[in-house]
């Protein structure tokens, strides 16, 4: 029996876990939201539409009539910190991308969630999300023209067109639709090679053979491999989408947030898959001394001794 096996079994199913979470984080309103991959913070667009909007003559500018008629509230809301400018063009303060879907809300704290209060006392309320699908991709321009379509701004008609939403932050983003995809995929296969590990782990802790050994030290390679690649790719995602944000983002006031502990966890999830592997390669090293430590000793015990005279 090889109750060292034990540990190598517990690593397997503690990579699984971050698997499992960084792919259903999200999935309903208020479970793990802050595992985010990327939030876009839309709570100040249009806000420079605002500021231009009183040098427009009315009725020059599709928007001008709502900023006129919202521009109290929209005042009053910036000195107390209460109420969102989206709110008045029908849409949520934030879109918050996960591996299966996507969430919205509101922020309880500050409409203008960059500027007028301190991150740490600004909070998410989520309203809703989009249905879990497999291969998701998040698309910023259906995502947000669904919103302006579901409420109605006064007796105006906005769409992303008059806000002059930069097509450019839309194409980057739909860009990463395969990478998206790729890491999806790469997080179903870690599982299940995860899986194997666990189940080759626990069978060697019942088995002293070097064959359970090398099985199970090959499926905690694949296995980690795996998770390395999708925590790689996911990675790259996450960088390179909050990057296209704050590219073209500024134009209708548009940010974006990585997210930190998305990453963190996909990562610690890579790092306990490589304490199975090196526990693995350990117990190689130590079963060959052994062996060879044994050997020794019987060829010494072998060794005929002279007479004594």
């Amino acid at each position: 029996m090889r109750l060292t096996a034990i540990v190598p079994c517990l690593c397997a199913l503690a990579a699984m876990v971050p698997c499992f979470l960084c792919m259903f984080a999200g999935n309903k309103p208020g479970f793990m939201e802050d595992y985010h991959m990327v939030t876009l913070n839309t709570s100040r667009i249009g806000h420079n539409f605002l500021v231009n909007s009183t040098l427009v003559p009315a009725g020059d500018n599709i928007l001008t009539d709502v900023f006129r008629n919202a521009s109290s509230s929209i005042t009053s809301s910036i000195n107390s910190a209460l109420d969102s400018l989206a709110a008045e063009l029908g849409l949520s303060d934030f879109y918050s991308v996960h591996l299966l879907n996507y969430c919205s809300g509101t922020y309880t704290t500050s409409a203008l969630a960059s500027t007028t209060a301190p991150r740490s006392t600004i909070t998410k309320n989520v309203t809703s999300c989009s249905r879990p699908r497999a291969l998701f991709h998040f698309d910023p321009t259906a995502a947000l023209t669904r919103s302006l379509n579901t409420t109605t701004s006064g007796s105006t008609n906005i769409t992303l067109s008059t806000l002059h939403w930069p097509t450019e932050l839309s194409t980057g983003i739909t860009a990463l639709r395969i990478a998206h995809h790729t890491a999806f995929t790469l997080y179903i296969l870690a599982i299940v090679l995860a899986f194997l590990s666990f189940l080759s782990s626990f069978f060697a802790l019942f088995s002293a053979g070097r064959l359970s050994a090398a099985l199970s030290l090959l499926f905690a390679v694949l296995a980690l491999g795996a998770l390395v690649l999708a925590s790689a790719v996911v990675t790259a995602v996450v960088v390179r989408a909050a990057d296209v944000v704050s590219m073209y983002g500024y134009r209708v006031s548009v940010e974006a947030k990585r997210g930190g502990r998305f990453l963190a966890l996909t990562w610690a999830g890579s790092g306990v898959g490589l304490l199975g592997v090196l526990w693995w390669c350990g117990e190689f090293v130590v079963g060959r001394r052994g062996k060879r430590t044994g050997r020794g000793v019987v060829a010494d015990e072998g060794v005929a001794q002279p007479a004594s005279q």
